[in-house]
This record gives structure tokens, sequence and C-alpha cells, in this order.
């Protein structure tokens, strides 16, 4: 069960999360986008706002968009002078981009029910004889638009260069199923040439061998996100070799220094010079989550539950205990002497004067905000399904179809 963290301005983390892929998805502000970004990122998750955008391309955007692998992949090698602007920058680009979503549904299959109901009978197809046995099941369903029980056919990846370096599947990674045989990255994409080279000639070595170089890299280590992403490039998008070269653009600095200085300002003084950290959400939260996050299995939904009452008593009176688990929160709090009471979700404070120092640091005090502010974070949702989301974001028909009351895991 995934656990409630509150970021920076005290917005609930996978919301922030949920929020930036639909507002990247719809095209909405960019902005927005670089809001939501900026608060995971001064939130302490610095990698793991890299995770997510390697997450959201190869689920979204790389089938359209192949040729970007290699902008992402040098803006994260020099990144270290200023992450956040290369974030920025990459963002700024996949907004003007076009999306799909054979890659998410598919794996959304293999997160939730991960059965394979089809089985094959009678006599095998002429061209399996040249494909290797282990990968009958992955290519007989690709060839029959099973594409979500191609995925749970895909076997366990393991490194080339390591026979006992095994690249595990991880179900609550949103990966695949375990399967008990093995392959290389080599070996399966010698068999996807062979597959795939039956429909479209033009497929060579040299593009197989293009299209495989940077799965094993250590940017983003989900490998078998990138293998699945990549054999559905020659699904769905059989001409992306004849694409012609794209020109990338960057983030500005006025760009930049705009979304910073909405964290970093500091809130004005009243007029006898008094701080007025109370209003610091009130002033910081420039956006609402979106309502859509119901579509997805929520983290206030799991604690909700656990706790037996709404979400508003544990943000109105144990925000503390539940900013704590966010790195930011984190290191503030670990200057003073606290203890951490996980029974009652409390911080205790050892000392009443370190305790003042701190609330009169980061008193942000939500319980006595606006409805409209503290709505911003904590806003009612109607339980929503998968359709409400995924026909908002795409208005098609999905290539797979759920439940009526499934929700997406991410």
């Amino acid at each position: 069960m995934a656990k409630l963290i509150l970021t920076r301005f005290l917005y609930i983390f996978d919301e922030v999360c949920i929020s930036f892929i639909t507002s990247l998805l719809k095209k909405h502000d960019l902005e927005e986008c670089y809001f939501w970004l900026s608060e995971l990122y001064l939130s302490g998750y610095d990698k793991q706002c890299w995770d997510l955008i390697w997450f959201v391309y190869y689920d979204f955007y790389y089938v359209l968009n192949p040729q970007f692998e290699e902008f992402i992949i040098k803006k994260h090698e020099s990144s270290s002078n200023n992450p956040m602007l290369s974030l920025m920058t990459i963002v700024k680009n996949m907004h003007k981009m076009n999306s799909s979503s054979q890659v998410f549904i598919t794996r959304q299959y293999n997160a939730s029910d991960k059965q394979i109901t089809q089985l094959f009978r009678g006599k095998k197809p002429s061209w399996l004889n040249d494909i290797s046995n282990k990968y009958h099941g992955l290519f007989r369903y690709i060839d029959k638009h099973m594409y979500h029980f191609a995925v749970s056919s895909l076997p366990e990846i393991k490194s080339d260069e390591n026979e006992n370096k095994n690249l595990n599947i991880n179900i609550n990674n949103n990966c695949l199923v375990e399967n008990t045989q093995k392959t290389t990255i080599d070996d399966l994409f010698d068999n996807a040439l062979i597959y795939f080279s039956r429909m479209d000639k033009s497929l060579t070595i040299d593009l197989i061998n293009d299209l495989k170089q940077h799965i094993l890299t250590s940017h983003y280590t989900n490998y078998v996100h990138k293998t699945w992403a990549k054999l559905c490039l020659l699904i769905f998008n059989s001409d992306f070799h004849k694409s012609k070269k794209k020109m990338y653009i960057s983030c500005l600095n006025d760009e930049y220094n705009k979304i910073m200085n909405i964290h970093q300002e500091p809130i004005s003084l009243t007029s006898g010079n008094n701080k007025q950290i109370y209003k610091t959400l009130f002033y910081k939260r420039i956006y609402s989550i979106t309502p859509l996050c119901s579509s997805f299995h929520l983290s206030r939904n799991s604690h909700c539950s656990m706790i037996k009452d709404n979400i508003n008593d544990s943000y109105w009176y144990h925000w503390e205990y539940f900013a704590y688990l966010c790195p930011v929160w984190q290191e503030r709090m670990n200057k003073f002497d606290i203890t951490i009471d996980d029974e009652n979700n409390k911080i205790i404070f050892k000392d009443d004067d370190e305790c003042e120092q701190f609330y009169e640091e980061y008193g942000y005090e939500p319980d006595e905000q606006s409805r409209e502010t503290q709505e911003k974070s904590i806003l009612h949702m109607e339980s929503s399904n998968w359709e409400k989301w995924y026909c908002h974001i795409f208005g098609e028909k999905s290539i797979h179809n759920f439940p009526k009351d499934y929700q997406f895991t991410y």
C-alpha cells in the first residue's frame, strides 16, 4: 500500500504526479506542467523526477517520437549544473508532441489482471519455424493483436555481459508478470527482426541495433518497460525510421526564473514587518490537483480505508507526520530534536523552544486556510473509473477495454 506523503506545499505526492501527467498529455498551460514538476523536484524528489520523465516518455511518447530518446539521454547526462532547467526543457518539447496510449494500456493490464486466458490450438503458422520456441507466445499474440497477452509473454531479461546479473521483473513496478524463461536483449531482438521483417522488408539489423542500444543503460532502469515500448514502436509505427530528424527547443531562463520564483520568493511582510508564514499555501498553491486523479488508485483512498475516515483529519491535524516522509520536510525537521510517533501519526518536539522555532518558520496552518486553498490539495473527488481519464485525454477507443470499475495504477 502506497503511503500518504505530503510535498513541499502539502500536496499529496501521487496526485502531483498524476496532475503533471494529465496536464502534459492534454497540452494544458505549459506553466502548469512546470509547476507540478517543480513541486516534486523542490520537495527533494530529483531522482524521482527523472524516473517520472522516462516513465511518461516510454508510456505515452516513445512510439510516435523515438528520436527524442537520444535528446533526453543527453539532457540527463549534462544536467549536473541545473537539473531543473534540463527537466523543464524536456517537458517543453514533450508538451508539443503527439502522444499515444498503447504502451500505457497494455502495461496497465499487467499491473492488474496479468492472466493469459487465450491459448493457441491446432497447427502452428509456418513463420514460427524461424522463431525461437521461447518467443512463440509473444509473437503469436502480437500477430493476433492481443497485445495485453503479448506483454505477459515476454521472458525475463538478463544482461548479455553478466549471466548472473538478472534484471528482475517486478509487478509492483508496473512491469510484467514473471516468466520462468530468460532471454538476452540481443536474442529477443534477433527474433523480433525475423518476425517484423516479414511485413516490413526495409527493417534491417542496423535499425534493430539502434533500437536496443539504450535498453540496458542506467539512466532509467526499468528495462522491461523500455523493451516493450520498443516492440510497440515496431508494431504501431513501423515507418519510424523514415521520419526526418527533428529540432528541439530549449527552456528560456525567463521561464525557469518565473517558476522558481513561485517557490523561492518570500511571502510579503505585514505592515508591522512580521512574517506571514501562515499565508504560504495561499500564495504558493497556484494550481489545483486534477479531479481526474480519481481514475487512479490513490494513496489517499488506501489511507482513508485504513483509518476509516476522510483525508481532512490527517491533513489538518497530522500534516507534519505525513510531510516528514518527504525529503525536504525530513531535512527541515531533522534539524530539531524530535520523536516520530507512528502509532498516533505525530511528530513530537522534545524541546518547546525548538517546537516554537519550527512553527515560526513552517507553520503553514493547513486547517486555517480558506476552502479554496485547501481544495487545491485535498479536493473531494467522486470515485471514478479508468474510462473517464482515458476518454478525457485520448478521446478514442482504447486498445484494451478494462472492467467498468477498473482504476489505473501509476
